[in-house]
């Protein structure tokens, strides 16, 4: 009988090292995968927030041009515009992202640049277009004019005169500087708790 005992006591042994090895395996997978999944948060937040920067730093550059030339330079647009695809291209790893607060802030920030940008080009493509028409509408009133082909185009600007189309976009001009100055606000802001929610 002590031969049986010492049997069964061999396999109880045996189950139970093996029982060990699956959980201690278990475990060591499961901490190595949290450890990669805090490295690529980190990874991301370190990215994002780092693109942040580059964004307030572009709506920095914005503001100052307008101020300085009075209209929204599209080479800068340009440059916001491959910033904001930067950050729409970091959507898809905002699965990393454990704080739901600020994936919402992400998300967002990331679209309300995205509709600035759009706003702030239609209202220059806006007044550049009015501006042409009220050009030829000019153009063709001139007694010159009056008899030609310039006086026969039929499309006029919703405009009647040029200070009328200045008063418009500088209205929109001011909207747009308030907003791009709460965009930047937000940006710097987001930047921060990103980096300061990397360092916990």
């Amino acid at each position: 009988m002590t031969n049986l005992d010492q049997t069964q006591q061999n396999f109880l042994f045996l189950f139970l090292g093996s029982l060990l090895t699956f959980f201690g395996s278990f475990i060591v997978e499961l901490l190595k995968d949290r450890r990669i999944e805090f490295g690529k948060e980190k990874n991301f937040k370190f990215l994002v927030s780092q693109e942040f920067n580059i964004v307030a730093r572009i709506l920095e550059n914005l503001r100052l041009n307008l101020v300085s030339k009075n209209y929204f330079d599209f080479q800068i647009l340009d440059n916001l515009i491959s910033s904001i695809r930067n950050l729409e291209e970091y959507r898809k790893d905002s699965i990393y992202l454990k704080d739901t607060n600020l994936l919402q802030k992400f998300i967002d920030l990331t679209s309300d640049l995205g509709a600035f940008q759009f706003d702030v080009r239609g209202i220059q493509q806006v007044y550049y277009n009015q501006k042409s028409l009220i050009d030829i509408d000019v153009e063709a009133r001139k007694p010159s004019n009056i008899d030609e082909s310039v006086n026969t185009y039929k499309q006029k600007s919703i405009f009647d005169s040029y200070s009328a189309l200045d008063q418009y976009f500088s209205t929109q001009k001011t909207e747009q500087s308030i907003n791009l100055i709460e965009l930047r606000r937000r940006t710097e802001d987001l930047s921060e708790r990103l980096v300061t929610s990397t360092e916990k």
